[in-house]
């Protein structure tokens, strides 16, 4: 699936069921025993532009459910409100008057500013930056430089029980960029960053909401309808309060990594 030469990619799911854990298929291996029960985890990647992009993918534990999909075109699935609680070290905090929220740089205030904007205009309330969630997103960035996987540093936590030992609450969800860096947008350092986070959320956010008539409840069900929305549908997703931002540049190409929790 093709969006202004943008390319998305496929999607892996892993389940957490009450008796045990299940292999979802594919990349996610198999669920997370650490998961609480009732708690759902989302992640969706974009590639995009003119390298296009290679394996991308979405990833999913959820409560009570197990499956997996695959398909030329991606996004992903977003989460549900959960039940459960997990550690969240770390603090969260906004900026005031259109400031850098203190600990971060204007980039990550950025990031967190454009995605914001994408909400207000569908009436969710602004996510918080927060600090343990962005040291959890800049290592996915890190780890996606190396080895151009999506999701796998999200999907390792998931299975080995860190994930909800490193900020995320009842509720976890994942965008990434271009796994293999998101192409160099301007020779100006500063001007590029900006641009690329610009370029990756609008591209995000252009996926829009499922088809008029069925909720994302609904399109979850549906393989490619949840591959197509997914990256939309975390942004807005009104049950989540705070976000990890992670971006990293090498040769100019970024590495984007944007984590989601209530």
């Amino acid at each position: 699936m093709r969006h202004s030469g943008l390319v998305w990619a496929s999607a892996v799911v892993v389940s957490w069921v009450v008796a045990g854990c299940s292999d979802g298929g594919g990349q996610g291996g198999f669920g997370d025993p650490g998961v609480p029960p009732g708690s759902t985890a989302a992640s969706s990647s974009s590639s995009g532009g003119a390298s296009g992009g290679a394996d991308g993918g979405t990833t999913t534990s959820s409560s009570g459910s197990s499956g997996s999909s695959s398909g030329a075109s991606g996004g992903g699935s977003g989460s549900s409100s959960g039940s459960g609680s997990g550690g969240s070290s770390g603090g969260s905090s906004g900026s005031s008057s259109g400031g850098v929220t203190p600990g971060f740089d204007q980039f990550e205030q950025h990031n967190l500013d454009v995605v914001n904007s994408y909400r207000a205009m569908n009436g969710a309330a602004p996510l918080a930056l927060d600090t343990a969630l962005s040291t959890f997103a800049l290592a996915g960035s890190q780890e996606l430089s190396m080895d151009h996987t999506p999701h796998q540093h999200f999907i390792t936590a998931s299975n080995d029980g860190t994930l909800w030992t490193s900020g995320f609450t009842s509720q976890a969800g994942e965008n990434q960029g271009d796994p293999n860096g998101w192409p160099q947008a301007s020779s100006d350092p500063t001007q590029n960053e900006l641009t690329q986070i610009d370029q990756i959320q609008q591209a995000m956010y252009a996926e829009g909401p499922p088809p008029a008539g069925e909720t994302w409840a609904q399109c979850q069900q549906d393989a490619t309808c949840a591959e197509a929305h997914g990256h939309y549908e975390n942004i807005i997703d009104p049950s989540y309060t705070r976000l990890g931002v992670g971006l990293l540049e090498v040769g100019g190409m970024l590495y984007l990594t944007n984590d989601f929790s209530n």
